[in-house]
């Protein structure tokens, strides 16, 4: 009723009177005011949402390149506070500038020492510098897999293995062998140029990736979400004079040895 009050009064008054009657009530006054503070409001805030853009980008992109990583016992302390057993865990990273040979053997070390049965499964087989490392004279590391390294509760899967290999298809000998182990460790420095990277990262639970560039973490983390494999952690390696080196199939059994050797107390 009030409504059509409103029109017939409109319709007496011509436009002023309904000039007057539309914009004379008190609800159409704070209708106004809503109005014009929605519109102040959206252009304050608009300037501001490209800044929240960027500074979240940029938090994201410093996470995700992660931080230097100074000894793999910070590794071995992350792996022990993850509830899971066995525990299959990827060592990715873009090259061998960002993964040396002795990340995972220290690794792998580091477990043997803590008395957890490990096996490590090397996929460098440009240098399969973890066999050199560790081999013995009584195996060629073909006749049976895993091989025993002569450390207790430490055995290998060395990369010549995959020569034999069309692909690694790590799924068969993963099934296999993993009730054996507690942990399991898949050394892969050349993940993100792999062709068989996805078939790789889908053999994992989790993964430590190493990375150089910024470009790098993002791909390698794309690779391991759309397989389903957890990230642990993202670590750039620290500068020293020869990081812009790639070690020769030698220099890497070499330093891989010496390691072996000091950490089971036969340095030379």
């Amino acid at each position: 009723m009030r409504i059509v009050a409103m029109f017939e009064a409109m319709q007496a008054s011509g436009f002023q009177g309904w000039f007057n009657t539309i914009f004379g009530t008190v609800w159409t006054y704070l209708l106004l005011v809503l109005f014009f503070a929605s519109v102040l409001i959206a252009v304050l805030i608009r300037p501001l949402r490209p800044f929240r853009s960027r500074k979240a980008a940029s938090q994201t992109s410093n996470q995700t390149f992660g931080t230097f990583l100074h000894s793999e016992l910070q590794l071995f302390e992350i792996l022990k506070k993850e509830p899971s057993k066995p525990k299959t865990v990827l060592l990715a990273a873009a090259g061998l500038e960002c993964l040396p040979v002795t990340i995972p053997i220290r690794l792998a070390l580091l477990s043997s020492q803590a008395k957890c049965r490990c096996l490590l499964i090397d996929l460098d087989t440009k240098r399969n510098a973890v066999w050199k490392a560790f081999a013995t004279s009584s195996s060629n590391g073909l006749t049976a897999l895993p091989v025993e390294s002569d450390l207790d509760n430490l055995f290998l899967v060395p990369a010549h293995y995959f020569d034999q290999t069309r692909q690694m298809n790590l799924a068969p000998l993963l099934r296999q062998v993993k009730n054996q182990y507690e942990l399991i460790l898949i050394n892969a420095p050349y993940l993100d140029g792999h062709p068989d990277r996805n078939m790789i990262a889908s053999s994992a639970e989790q993964a430590f990736l190493f990375v150089k560039e910024n470009s790098q973490a993002q791909r390698l983390i794309s690779l391991c979400q759309k397989r389903g494999c957890r990230i642990l952690g993202c670590y750039k390696p620290l500068e020293t004079p020869l990081s812009g080196r790639s070690p020769s199939r030698e220099a890497a059994a070499a330093s891989a040895t010496q390691t072996v050797l000091e950490r089971t107390g036969q340095r030379q």
